[in-house]
């Protein structure tokens, strides 16, 4: 049977931050109102899901990491994109 290689601490580390900051965004965000609360859930569902994957600690769950990370960073910056937009047309 295959040694299953462990993820480094760093990475780990490196990983777990970035979710938290796209989490405090996400919560900002829906603070922020602008319709954006929806997004913000979603976002927050999907940083949730990307931390499950990272907590078996394998290279194997980092697909699902990074593309859950990857798709919650792109729900959050266009949402405060069209904040962005909606406070300059008011």
């Amino acid at each position: 049977m295959a040694k299953v290689e462990e993820l480094p601490k760093d990475y780990i580390e490196g990983t777990e931050h970035l979710a938290n900051t796209l989490s405090k965004m996400a919560v900002e965000l829906a603070d922020k109102g602008c319709m954006a609360y929806m997004q913000a859930e979603q976002a927050l569902e999907l940083i949730t899901d990307a931390l499950i994957s990272l907590s078996d600690k394998t290279w194997e769950g980092t697909r699902i990491t990074r593309s859950n990370i990857t798709k919650s960073a792109n729900i959050i910056m266009d949402a405060w994109d069209n904040c962005k937009k909606n406070e300059k047309s008011i």
